[in-house]
């Protein structure tokens, strides 16, 4: 398959990452009616595949089963609960719409790139956040590696949660482990203010999404980060 037709999977690929970003920052979910368009585009694309004159039944053989192998790895993932239904539900239908790598030498299944890259991105937030903070003057560890001090005002109308609470004893503590349902965030803001805090150390909710979306762009000029980075290290 020549990179032209490639290149088209990848960006099917992300505008379906990318377009799901607004309803999982929302409400935490994607409904299924966004993935079924994609789901019906791969069946299509996998059609044209098998039609090609010039098709290659072992190569087809190979790509069409790694993404299978990826969709049921994701759907376990799903099940062992390491990755949210949405997540899932796009790198399964990510394997089969983009089953094809990029021409980067390091590139694996492009579903598998997209987490790994994505990974690597969301490993790399925390050393962002510190210089930033730190540039600024906001020290707090590890507050500071996670999010960003705002005021409660902003704070309500962003798409963040509160890492500081108020505590049963009236004193403020911290939370740097946030749960995606957290509910009654104007009950924390209201005891926050209440306790005579006008700025809040937050962290934003960022859906996987997000990384995944940059993680699968990234993928088609380096492929996937991580195996590039080891083959850099250990050579070839």
């Amino acid at each position: 398959m020549d990179d032209a037709a490639v290149a088209i999977r990848f960006l099917l690929g992300f505008a379906m990452l990318a377009g799901a970003v607004p309803a999982d920052l929302r409400a935490r979910r994607v409904p299924n009616s966004w993935w079924l368009p994609f789901v019906a585009m791969a069946v299509v694309l996998a059609f044209g595949d098998l039609l090609d004159p010039g098709r290659d039944w072992t190569m087809l053989a190979l790509r069409y089963g790694a993404a299978s192998v990826v969709a049921g790895l994701m759907y376990l993932f799903w099940r062992f609960r390491l990755f949210g239904g949405a997540d899932a539900k796009a790198l399964m239908v990510l394997a089969f719409l983009v089953p094809w790598p990029s021409p980067s030498p390091a590139s694996l299944q492009p579903a598998l790139d997209a987490v790994a890259n994505g990974s690597l991105l969301m490993v790399a937030l925390p050393v962002v956040a510190f210089v930033a903070n730190l540039a600024r003057g906001h020290v707090a560890l590890p507050a500071m590696l996670l999010g960003r001090p705002v005021s409660i005002a902003r704070a309500r109308a962003a798409h963040v949660w509160p890492m500081q609470r108020v505590l049963p004893d009236g004193t403020v503590g911290w939370r740097f482990w946030q749960r995606a349902g957290l509910e009654s965030l104007d009950a924390e803001y209201e005891a926050l203010e209440r306790a005579g805090l006008t700025r809040v150390w937050v962290t934003a909710k960022v859906p996987f999404l997000v990384p995944l979306a940059a993680g699968l762009a990234l993928s088609w000029w380096w492929g996937n980060l991580p195996a590039l980075l080891a083959r850099t290290v250990v050579g070839p």
